[in-house]
């Protein structure tokens, strides 16, 4: 799905709504009333928030197999979208990376405070680098980590479950260091006038100091009358 409004990307800028849809994803079908269940809100909330992401495209009703309450499933379990925007739709999309953020950056700290069960002990990554790179260099990084990623999220689309198998988030994010590298030589220069400055007028000070203490001794020694 390749989001190009500011409407669609709004509408998935919320936590719950973006609970909702993955939780949808990993059981490929489910009612207001099972995401409730799972999410700890009201159904009528879940049912509410389905809605909106139905409404914008993410998700939609499929038929029930006993007429009762009907389930949703997610249309397109992948999202893309330019990081070159025009200015109302940057914004939104802005939003949405935020809250992605935000909702990942919670989730990551309940996880790490979560015992993992002997299976998983050693399995899960962290990691981080800063790197010297060229622009060619990085997008090629950012191909190849999404080409390690695509084959595993087709199995959502497949239906595909290996036994053993749990939800693993994955987060990938490359991005320039905010903030100068390479100091302006300008100020360098001025630092260095301020320095020379400062010694000046210290070995001034320091020096009419010492000639105002050897008169004064001077003069006190011929007050002397021993």
């Amino acid at each position: 799905m390749d989001i190009k409004d500011p409407a669609t990307f709004r509408a998935m800028a919320h936590p719950l709504r973006l609970e909702l849809f993955e939780r949808l994803a990993i059981l490929g079908t489910a009612t207001a009333s099972q995401l409730a269940e799972l999410v700890d809100e009201s159904p009528a909330n879940c049912s509410f928030h389905l809605r909106v992401l139905a409404k914008h495209g993410y998700i939609e009703r499929v038929e029930s197999g006993d007429g009762r309450e009907r389930p949703w499933r997610v249309l397109d379990i992948t999202q893309t979208w330019d990081s070159d925007q025009p200015e109302e739709t940057r914004l939104a999309k802005e939003t949405l990376e935020d809250t992605l953020r935000e909702w990942d950056n919670a989730r990551l700290r309940i996880a790490r405070r979560t015992p993992t069960p002997p299976e998983w002990k050693g399995t899960l990554l962290s990691s981080s680098a800063t790197l010297w790179l060229t622009p060619a260099e990085a997008k090629a990084l950012g191909e190849g980590i999404a080409a390690l990623i695509l084959p595993y999220a087709d199995r959502w689309e497949s239906d595909e479950r290996v036994e053993g198998g749990a939800p693993v988030r994955v987060l990938a994010d490359t991005f320039l260091v905010p903030g100068r590298m390479v100091p302006d030589e300008n100020a360098t220069q001025d630092e260095n006038a301020t320095e020379n400055t400062t010694e000046n007028t210290t070995e001034n000070t320091t020096e009419n100091t010492t000639e105002n203490t050897t008169e004064t001794t001077t003069e006190t020694d011929e007050a002397d009358p021993s």
